[in-house]
């Protein structure tokens, strides 16, 4: 891994003030020297393990789109009495082998052999594999498994990589003293309150540009509820940009209901609203996918109803639709999920039905 100090060859006029400015971090007495000499115009190589090892192949997963759960009986028995008997080097070759195989379920229906490979990894395996291993742990972790164990040993593992850094404090400075010397730098990007119009004392987040770019859509928990000990109800506004100025922001009321709503998309004709509700009585998970239609601009909301097929068990949510209004993206944590939540698709047909959803 190479971290470029300068984007460019410093001049020699600028050697004084940079001495100066080391000298003055020293005399104000940083407790924590940098591992690394920074060099004016040079770089700084870490000789960091994971860079090269990243792509070691028991990463590869030649299954995972093959395979949707691997399960070898025989090599499973083996993978037992190597376990009760080693030796331990045997036991990580044989388990190592086992996952390297693993399907795309296998990643969160057997995490824990991952965490043991892991461990073993630490004793028996190259430098940097644990490290790794312990990050799909983290990653892919549902249920069965002490997450804090993970976090402590992942930890201490992470320790030897503390010798590549600087105080944080130093890094800044150093940052600060950069864009002192170059004038090349970007414009800094300016951040404005949306104003009262907008924002409540409440959390507003998830905003979204209808098909118009004067048309914002987005998801505030303004609202009070004490329906089964709940503070707040989770529902969607939209607000009107008129003349430069986002008018005061209106609840959709056809919409929302003393379920949570959130994370709308309109479609390009403006006909269709698609958003998340969450423990309803008619949903399939924890949070469906639900549409509203409005057969004119000058309608209200209404045919609204749970988008059936698409909706699993699990959590579904964050709705995004293509221009052409044929293909639907959105979050997921079903079975079959690679990540804790994936993007799956899902598109139309000519029949106006949404196909099965499919991992992106």
């Amino acid at each position: 891994m190479v971290i470029p100090i300068f984007s460019r060859p410093v001049k020699a006029s600028f050697l004084i003030p940079i001495t100066l400015f080391l000298c003055l971090l020293a005399l104000a007495g940083y407790s924590q020297k940098p591992k690394k000499k920074f060099k004016g115009g040079g770089i700084v190589q870490l000789d960091d393990s994971l860079t090269s090892f990243g792509q070691s192949d028991i990463f590869t997963f030649p299954n995972i789109n093959t395979v949707s759960f691997y399960y070898d009986p025989k090599l499973f028995k083996k993978l037992q009495e190597l376990r009760k008997s080693g030796p331990i080097e045997e036991y990580y070759r044989a388990l190592k082998f086992y996952v390297g195989n693993f399907g795309i379920q296998n990643f969160h229906e057997s995490t824990a052999m991952i965490w043991e490979l892991a461990r073993l990894s630490a004793k028996a395996g190259p430098p940097g594999e644990a490290v790794l291993l312990y990050k799909l742990v983290l990653k892919h972790h549902r249920q069965g498994l002490n997450i804090a164990d993970v976090f402590r040993e992942y930890d201490s593992l992470e320790r030897d990589k503390m010798k590549y850094y600087v105080p944080l404090d130093y890094y800044y400075q150093l940052v600060a003293y950069r864009k002192e010397i170059d004038t090349l730098r970007p414009p800094r990007s300016v951040l404005v309150n949306m104003g009262d119009n907008l924002n409540s004392l409440k959390e507003d987040y998830g905003p979204t540009i209808g098909n118009v770019d004067n048309l914002l859509f987005f998801t505030s928990k303004r609202n009070k509820l004490d329906l089964d000990k709940r503070q707040f109800d989770e529902d969607l506004f939209y607000s009107e940009r008129i003349d430069s100025i986002w008018m005061p922001a209106k609840a959709l009321d056809k919409i929302n209901t003393t379920y949570n709503e959130g994370s709308a998309c309109l479609s390009f004709d403006g006909k269709y609203l698609i958003f998340s509700r969450c423990n309803a009585a008619d949903s399939r998970g924890n949070c469906d996918l639900y549409v509203a239609e409005r057969p004119s601009a000058d309608s209200t909301w209404r045919y609204i109803h749970n988008m059936g097929a698409i909706n699993s068990s699990g959590w579904d949510s964050h709705p995004s639709l293509s221009h052409t209004g044929d293909t639907l993206f959105f979050a997921s944590n079903r079975v079959g999920s690679f990540g804790l939540s994936d993007i799956f698709l899902s598109i139309k047909g000519l029949d106006g039905k949404w196909g099965r959803a499919m991992n992106a």
